[in-house]
């Protein structure tokens, strides 16, 4: 029976609001019942006056704010749980925020100060390196990558974005080859070749990294078998 738990733990709360599990289990069962309302008010008293720090609490609120389109109170909410938990998920959602909103640059300042006042934290550095490579900045997120491989080798995440990225880089330049006629193709196609089958190459060590930390991950096994067909024709 939801809806009398929820009634019960709402009335816990008030007795004693400094509890942090009537207060947490408030938020939980009003949210599972839809009582938005009430939810929102149980994870603010969790974490405001009894001084809980579940993840999940910070991310509610978080969602609440976004559902009524008060991003700045989202993004506070999140910042606030990120502070408190170093969650990586509360993480995620902020830079998803910053992104669906256009604030690449408010994410991009926040992630930097947070690098500088930790500059061991690779999850921050990581996400930073993600949000300059959706900003189109190649140099800054490589830079930034490369910091992150100097602290954790094997990080999948960003071992995994520097081979697409070269990879990528290697299809575009291929893209110059196939649409070129064969006079042009005559006069520098196959230096041009060169170039890429190089670019290639430079992709496999950071696949082969991953491989070290995932090797049934699909989506890998998919791109090392693509990349190996194309080093294939490379060697041909």
């Amino acid at each position: 029976n939801l809806e009398m738990a929820a009634k019960l733990f709402l009335l816990g709360m008030e007795v004693a609001p400094k509890d942090t599990l009537t207060t947490f289990y408030a938020g939980i069962v009003s949210n599972q019942i839809e009582n938005f309302d009430d939810a929102e008010k149980a994870f603010a008293q969790y974490i405001d006056v009894a001084g809980g720090v579940d993840a999940v609490a910070y991310y509610q609120l978080a969602a609440y704010a976004k559902k009524r389109e008060d991003i700045k109170g989202s993004i506070e909410w999140l910042k606030k749980g990120i502070a408190a938990t170093q969650d990586k998920d509360l993480q995620g959602e902020l830079i998803n925020v910053y992104i669906n909103n256009d604030m690449l640059d408010d994410a991009i300042g926040d992630l930097k100060k947070l690098v500088e006042v930790d500059p061991t934290n690779t999850n921050n550095m990581l996400n930073l390196g993600i949000l300059y490579d959706n900003q189109g900045n190649k140099e800054m997120a490589l830079a930034t990558y490369s910091k992150v491989l100097e602290i954790d080798p094997l990080n999948y995440d960003c071992n995994f974005n520097m081979a697409v990225f070269h990879f990528n880089e290697a299809v575009k330049i291929k893209k110059e080859v196939d649409a070129m006629s064969m006079a042009e193709y005559r006069e520098g196609g196959k230096e041009i070749e060169v170039k890429v089958c190089e670019r290639f190459n430079e992709s496999k060590p950071f696949f082969d990294a991953c491989m070290e930390v995932k090797p049934e991950d699909p989506s890998l096994i998919e791109s090392v078998t693509n990349l190996t067909n194309v080093l294939a024709q490379c060697n041909n």
